[in-house]
């Protein structure tokens, strides 16, 4: 199984990344979109999404 996917928030922006990845897959302007993308991801790799709330 791939590393899970996280949903994770830096400035104003979302983004979604394989957890100990450096760069991000894709960046989103909210939260919903990228929760969204990141649950289409987490699904082709058969893997975990975890969602930061933004305040870690």
């Amino acid at each position: 199984m791939q590393n899970p996917i996280e949903v994770y928030q830096e400035d104003r922006t979302w983004y979604v990344r394989e957890i100990g990845r450096a760069h991000p897959n894709g960046s989103y302007e909210n939260k919903s979109a990228a929760v969204e993308a990141g649950k289409a991801l987490a699904s082709m790799e058969h893997t975990d999404l975890v969602v930061r709330d933004g305040r870690e």
